[in-house]
């Protein structure tokens, strides 16, 4: 892993154990591994550390999707399920707590950072929604527009749902019950 992924890692995990305005920059160089000096070489200030930790897993899902679309012919069971893979693979920054911390302390990243997020959302769903179209899956009067925010809320943030964060049930089996709800919902035959 680089220097710049290992101070990352430490961030997050420390913005997730301890909140965005707890931890420090030596809370980071410490738990990375690196002097302060090091840490500053790779991000400039902690606004541009946070915005990193933040955008993190938007932009591993964006890579993800540029990867699907390279395979020869997606599934929309494989779309979700590798989706769901990649966002259980993560830290769970991107809980309800953590971006009402990051409204409070950065406004104008936050701002961004939840226009970036929909527009992730929207192009994950819709691709999801054209392959289900293209395999002549897809039910008919299903709405796109609302099955678009539920699902990236079930998909990205299950554990802000107190049942589901107090089951104690792993990552894995929850995001395979998800995909099976929604497919069975979405999806003919």
């Amino acid at each position: 892993m680089s220097t710049k992924d290992r101070i990352l890692q430490a961030a997050i995990a420390l913005f997730v154990e301890q909140g965005i305005r707890k931890v420090s920059m030596d809370d980071v160089a410490a738990r990375s591994g690196v002097s302060r000096v090091t840490l500053y070489r790779y991000f400039g200030d902690r606004e541009a550390l946070v915005r990193t930790a933040f955008f993190a897993p938007m932009e591993s899902l964006e890579q993800l999707q540029r990867e699907l679309q390279g395979a020869d012919t997606p599934t929309v069971e494989g779309v979700l399920v590798a989706i769901a893979d990649r966002i259980a693979a993560q830290p769970a920054i991107d809980l309800p707590v953590h971006r009402d911390e990051l409204e409070a302390l950065y406004p104008a990243l936050a701002a961004e950072y939840a226009e970036h997020r929909d527009a992730v959302a929207h192009r994950l769903i819709s691709w999801v929604f054209a392959l289900a179209e293209k395999s002549g899956r897809l039910r008919p009067g299903v709405r796109k527009d609302l099955v678009e925010g539920v699902v990236w809320d079930l998909l990205v943030n299950p554990l802000a749902i107190p049942a589901v964060r107090d089951s104690g049930i792993q990552a894995r089996e929850l995001y395979a019950a998800l995909i099976d709800v929604l497919l069975y919902g979405m999806l003919d035959g």
